[in-house]
């Protein structure tokens, strides 16, 4: 929501949604300058509500991250007993996976 995030589409890694609320504005600016919990959960409450009337779409999570591995043809996966690294490609541990992961 916040116009100093918009960039370009080609540099556009924060809001890619391209989503800018004037209305926002102001009340991101006040929860950046304040410390008082009882402010920040009253602004946010504030945000919320803009997001839900006016967003482009309704995130169901905050950045998650999973993965599907399939044992079949190659081994070596991340997992619960080996977790050097996450599944999600992409994620800055993902550099182990290539040493890792080899055929079966």
């Amino acid at each position: 929501m916040d116009p100093g995030l918009v960039r370009p589409i080609e540099e556009a890694t924060e809001n890619f949604q391209r989503f800018v609320c004037a209305e926002a504005s102001p009340i991101l600016r006040r929860f950046e300058a304040s410390s008082e919990p009882s402010e920040l959960l009253a602004l946010t409450g504030e945000l919320q509500k803009i997001y839900v009337e006016d967003g482009p779409s309704l995130p169901l999570f905050a950045s998650p991250l999973w993965g599907v591995l399939s044992t079949s043809h190659s081994v070596g996966f991340p997992g619960r007993i080996r977790a050097y690294a996450g599944e999600s490609p992409g994620q800055a541990d993902a550099l182990p996976a290539l040493v890792e992961i080899g055929p079966r």
